[in-house]
């Protein structure tokens, strides 16, 4: 996932090193960039499972596992969504703290909605966040679309079911089949 705030910096998970980085572009020059890790620790030679978990923390102490879709809240925060974990995570921007929204490392991978670590989600890929900091998720091997709402983070699903596949509808009545983005159009 990428996201660009207000400034031109420009936020990437970096998948396969378990870490978001900021790219800040350089003002005397479009085609050169600083690059710099925000959150997480990169896998390094051993390969994508080195630097991988589930903790929150600041900076480097944090971890992730396969992060995938990434956006900004209207207050400057990341929102990430880290697929490999099914969790959804939020990272302050001026610190690099990282704090885990929904979902549960303790009780892994699955589907319930509920509020924070009450909701299981099984491989979020995509992340958007509306005006009003509603977050939504492409839940990928749920065949769902999520929304988490308020300071309590109540998970509900808007649309999809188990069920895989192509059918237009009305919330559970609709299926889609391993959604992994989405956008608003606000």
């Amino acid at each position: 996932g990428i996201a660009v705030d207000a400034d031109g910096v420009i936020y990437v998970n970096d998948s396969n090193n378990n870490c978001v980085r900021q790219v800040v572009r350089d003002d005397a020059s479009e085609s050169s960039a600083s690059v710099s890790t925000l959150a997480g620790n990169a896998g390094g030679k051993e390969g994508a499972l080195q630097g991988a978990g589930s903790a929150d923390g600041l900076g480097a102490s944090a971890r992730f596992n396969g992060p995938a879709g990434l956006a900004l809240d209207t207050d400057g925060h990341l929102i990430v969504a880290d697929c490999s974990n099914s969790l959804i995570r939020r990272v302050t921007v001026a610190e690099g703290r990282v704090t885990t929204v929904a979902g549960s490392p303790e009780h892994g991978r699955g589907f319930a909605d509920g509020e924070g670590t009450a909701a299981r989600f099984n491989f979020p890929a995509g992340i958007t966040v509306d005006g009003n900091n509603n977050i939504l998720v492409a839940d990928l091997f749920n065949n769902r679309i999520r929304m988490i709402v308020g300071s309590a983070a109540c998970v509900t699903t808007v649309a999809g079911s188990a069920e895989q596949g192509k059918v237009d509808g009305i919330g559970a009545s609709a299926r889609f089949h391993q959604p992994k983005a989405l956008a608003l159009d606000e």
